[in-house]
């Protein structure tokens, strides 16, 4: 027994002398700091110091002076990779034993230049100025980090994987085209991070295919594309999860069938593109990007969109949107957004978000408010654009005497409660108010004239309709539908004006007299007897639903046009 008990003894001890060794490993840490030179030792800043020993890694980079400094790094048994990288020079590599205060300095000698032309038919290739490849791939192949390959004005039908953090320089960005005749699924495909892709066209990639035609495909960090024009692709730009923090500047997005932009990964910065004639300009789908400055012009779909309660944290200030704008989407509210200073068709776009007791008296060009409680919108005329007010998580908020038309949505409540829509003349929009999952709102004395749809009543995934809104005193003239409902329940419709509208109110599933109130409102012409509302005939149901309003009016309601 005696044995047993000593033998346990030791092991605890050799545990517990193993914890403590473990434990004072950890906390001794060193640090490795230098300076950066050229060869005429000359201080270079911004350069990236990667230190690297196993699964560990450190990134810090150069100041002014050339001095980079890392601390809190461990010190084990191995030596540390080190690499320094600045474009424009040569990557340097040294290995290294790190303890307390290791200094180490590098120099930096300038980097080569490769030199690509398509007008070099016979050859030689050598890559050198005098004879330079013909084929970009062939630049990049012969290439090293830091390299720069230039290319001379022509038309190259390629597809390039750009696998090292090299510069792509094109001589002309007018005359020095990427074409992919429609046969090739991506034009320029970056794999490594610290690429540069400078002075090109891309364009004409493959149509109706997956995966979809793209200009660029980023799956790296920390890229600049700038200078070019990308057009006619599926996708222009599109980022992959994997890459982040690149910077798009400078760049013509102009005729892509898809997306100007699709961003994803998140952390980039979009500056002082032009935008235009896109499906969508930018469709962002990550978060804590900054997208300032940039021109964004007639995209069809929408300027920028993106998913209302997925990406936040996304910086969006001193763009001009022209003949499209921000669209947000999703089923509840946009979370922790900038946006600001930005303008739609030379009027303000007005962005509020968790703001209480504001008024918004001024001329303003697209209005949204999220999370707002008690904003008043007055006095608007908003035109030519894809929503002209939006009202997302918001409460309390009134929208009077403005005058909204040539939109896709001219008002738009999603996830909005105890809101009030009167006085405005409502015209020529797909769809005048658009009422998504929200309760309790009240639209009255309005006129609605030549829209798609005057009012429109929408559910969200069978789970959250729209309920206990009041939609009264109304005047619905020559729209394509009056009031569009589907799948919503227990709204009141009541002395309003049905005038020579395609369809005064259509619905799509079953609806019982009780469910909706449908009452005094004027049908076209004096009735005495009840209005029966039939509702569309759905697959499997063999019978159309049926509303009655039980108390038509014999009289169409004095509601005044209102004056903006």
């Amino acid at each position: 027994m005696m044995k047993k008990t000593l033998a346990f003894g030791i092991v605890l001890l050799f545990l517990l002398c193993n914890i403590s060794f473990t434990t004072l490993s950890d906390e001794d840490n060193g640090s490795l700091s230098g300076y950066i030179t050229d060869i005429n030792m000359n201080p270079i800043d911004s350069v990236k110091v990667t230190i690297t020993c196993g699964d560990i890694t450190f990134k810090c980079q150069s100041n002014e002076t050339g001095y980079y400094y890392q601390g809190n790094i461990p010190i084990v048994d191995c030596y540390w990779n080190v690499s320094v990288f600045k474009l424009g020079y040569k990557v340097k590599q040294a290995v290294i034993a790190i303890d307390e205060n290791t200094t180490y300095n590098f120099v930096l000698s300038n980097s080569d230049t490769i030199y690509v032309d398509d007008d070099n038919v016979n050859g030689p290739w050598y890559g050198t100025q005098e004879s330079p490849f013909k084929y970009i791939k062939d630049g990049i192949d012969n290439a090293f980090d830091g390299d720069t390959v230039f290319v001379y004005s022509g038309t190259y039908f390629e597809n390039l994987i750009v696998n090292k953090s090299i510069k792509l320089q094109g001589e002309d960005k007018n005359s020095t085209i990427i074409d992919g005749k429609r046969t090739l699924h991506t034009l320029i495909n970056i794999k490594k991070d610290g690429a540069q892709i400078i002075g090109f066209t891309l364009k004409n990639t493959i149509l109706d295919s997956y995966p979809p035609g793209e200009g660029i495909e980023i799956e790296s960090n920390f890229n600049l594309i700038s200078n070019n024009i990308i057009e006619d692709n599926i996708y222009g730009i599109f980022t992959w999860d994997e890459g982040r923090y690149n910077n798009i500047s400078e760049n013509l997005i102009i005729n892509n069938h898809g997306d100007g932009m699709r961003i994803l990964g998140g952390g980039h910065n979009i500056s002082n593109n032009r935008i235009e004639n896109n499906n969508v300009g930018i469709d962002i789908r990550s978060n804590s990007n900054i997208i300032w400055k940039n021109e964004i012009i007639n995209n069809i779909g929408s300027g920028i969109r993106t998913q209302a309660d997925a990406y936040h944290d996304n910086i969006i200030f001193g763009n001009d949107f022209i003949g499209n704008t921000i669209y947000l989407y999703g089923t509840t509210v946009l979370l922790h957004n900038e946006i600001n200073n930005n303008s739609i068709n030379g009027k303000p776009l007005v962005y509020l978000e968790g703001e209480s007791n504001r008024i918004i008296d001024f001329e303003a060009g697209h209005i949204i408010l999220v999370s707002c409680n008690n904003v008043q919108i007055i006095n608007q005329d908003i035109s030519n654009i894809r929503a002209g007010i939006e009202i997302w998580g918001s409460k309390n908020c009134i929208v009077s005497n403005s005058k909204i038309h040539g939109t896709y949505i001219g008002i738009l409540l999603s996830s909005s409660y105890n809101n009030y829509i009167n006085n405005n003349s409502i015209s020529h929009n797909s769809n005048g108010i658009f009422i998504e999952s929200s309760n309790n709102n009240d639209i009255k004395n309005n006129i609605f004239k030549n829209n798609g749809n005057g009012v429109y009543l929408y559910f969200m995934y069978y789970i959250y309709q729209s309920e206990y809104n009041k939609i009264t005193f109304n005047s619905f003239i020559e729209n394509n539908v009056g009031v569009e409902i589907l799948d919503c329940w227990h709204n009141t419709y009541c002395y309003n004006n049905f005038i020579r509208n395609k369809r005064s109110i259509r619905f799509s599933l079953p609806m019982l007299p009780t469910q909706d109130n449908f009452n005094f409102n004027y049908w076209n012409r004096p009735r005495l007897l009840p209005k029966i509302i039939f509702g569309l005939r759905i697959f499997m149901i063999p019978f159309p639903g049926i509303a009655v309003d039980w108390h038509p009016a014999k009289e169409p309601y004095d509601i005044p046009v209102p004056e903006v």
